[in-house]
């Protein structure tokens, strides 16, 4: 899910904002993600290995390890493209409501094409939202995924999820 949102950064949101801030740090920003690609695929192994082991202390010692460098790299990263690109004054001088609204569309669906599990990962990122956030989401996705497919199609695929889920 984290890798699909990245691709998406990568092959819409980036090259729009490139050509209003030319300046600001893509390279290292998709760097970045390719980076955490990486962490990615070692945070699946090693989540596998716990999984599939009935006495899982090192598995799970590597497991800790893998989510400690997710997380050194995450926080910073995010950090960046909240305080450059994503801040809220900055997308304001960049970009009307409508144009913001048909952004995250685009960066939706480039998105959405790198999923893995869509009935589980778009309910996921969904019910994690606070509910501003969350109404925000909804407008970038088509009608039918929150109308009838989260709610309905795909509801028990994610309903395990629950527990986890924020609402």
């Amino acid at each position: 899910m984290l890798n699909a949102h990245h691709l998406g950064e990568d092959e819409t949101a980036f090259p729009y904002f490139r050509q209003k801030l030319p300046n600001a740090p893509y390279d290292k920003l998709m760097a970045d993600h390719r980076l955490i690609e990486g962490v990615l695929e070692k945070l699946e192994a090693a989540a596998a290995s716990v999984a599939g082991n009935a006495q899982p202390g090192e598995p799970l010692h590597t497991l800790d390890g893998v989510l400690a460098t997710l997380s050194r790299l995450w926080h910073p990263h995010m950090g960046s493209e909240e305080s450059i690109l994503f801040d809220p004054e900055t997308i304001a001088a960049l970009m009307d409501e409508d144009e913001n609204l048909q952004l995250g569309q685009k960066m939706g669906e480039s998105s959405q094409k790198h999923l893995h599990a869509p009935p589980v990962e778009i309910p996921f990122v969904l019910y994690n939202l606070a509910p501003d956030d969350r109404a925000m989401m909804a407008k970038m996705l088509p009608p039918v995924v929150t109308q009838q497919l989260v709610p309905l199609v795909w509801r028990a695929q994610w309903a395990p999820m629950k527990p986890f889920l924020l609402e």
